[in-house]
Formats: C-alpha cells, structure tokens, sequence
C-alpha cells in the first residue's frame, strides 16, 4: 500500500504539468505562426522538462518545471544539449505558477505536490534569433527511433534529423 501511494506522489508533478500547465495552443515564434506541440525531453518526481517544437521540428521554446529553484541544472541541461554558445543566462525567465490562478482543484493539488512551498517553478528559455541570424535550434525527430537531441541548422532548412542521424552513425 505504502509503495503504491509513493508510486502516485512520484508521479504527481508530471500529471499536473501534463494537466494544467502544458500550453496546447501554444504558436511558434521566431521561425514561423504554425501551431507548436509540447514534446516531454525529461519527466521525473521534481522536475519536468519539454520542448515547444513546431511542425519543422524547430525548439521555439524548452521549459523546465520544478518544485524548487534548479537555475543552474536547467542552463547546464541547455548547454549540454544545445552547446555552450547557443544559451544565454539572460534568455532564461522564471515563471511561478501558482495553484490559484490554474481555477478547479489546481490551488489544492499544487499544495500537495509542494506543500512548502504550494507553487511549482516553471524555468523557460527561448532562443530569439536576431533579425539577420539565419541559424536555429531544432529538435531531431524522435519519429523513427531517431536520437530526439537538439541541432542547429539553417532556419529554412526542411531536415528534421540532426546530422549524424541522417548519416546513420548516431548512437540513442
């Protein structure tokens, strides 16, 4: 019985996350107006990291939800994925969402995920690309057994698959 109740606790961040705070009409902005759906990168007991990708697969937005400040995980995780020379601390914004502006049980169920607290941190970055960058992060696609790492490539390009696995030479 114990571990059932800790199997659900575990998983109660994730469920509120994929409830209450994923954006569903959420647009792509800085590459194209097309409709972005939210692609799960990480979920765990406390912390949930997506990205906002758009049908070309570009990252208009990675979002990382907590129960505490994780600042320097979030940037690090970024970095890694995106390289160093991509990430800006500055690109990083901190969103607190409080269960009493999600409406319904929200305020109630956000108390129980983190009762110290009673928010959950929601850490967004967005890489805008100046007006005459022509580059962008894109997420390769995880359709297909491909790698789901992020890249960098021409804005208008059409690949949705990072080089090594359009070379076949990329290891999951």
């Amino acid at each position: 019985m114990q571990q059932q109740e800790q199997a659900s606790n575990s998983r109660q961040l994730v469920q509120f996350v994929n409830s209450r705070l994923i954006a569903n009409d959420a647009k792509c902005y800085g590459h194209c107006s097309e409709d972005s759906k939210f692609i799960p990168l990480i979920e765990e007991e406390d912390k949930v990291v997506g990205a906002y990708i758009c049908p070309s697969n570009y990252v208009t937005r990675v979002v990382h939800f907590s129960k505490k400040k994780n600042l320097q995980w979030f940037e690090e995780l970024l970095k890694e994925r995106t390289g160093s020379d991509v990430v800006k601390t500055k690109d990083i914004r901190l969103a607190t969402r409080h269960g009493w502006e999600l409406g319904g049980k929200a305020e109630e169920e956000s108390r129980q995920i983190n009762p110290e607290q009673r928010v959950i941190l929601e850490y967004y970055w967005s890489k805008r690309p100046k007006k005459d960058e022509k580059v962008g992060t894109f997420l390769c696609s995880t359709a297909g057994g491909s790698c789901g790492r992020f890249f960098t490539q021409d804005l208008d390009s059409k690949e949705v698959l990072c080089e090594n696995c359009r070379n076949a030479s990329c290891e999951l």
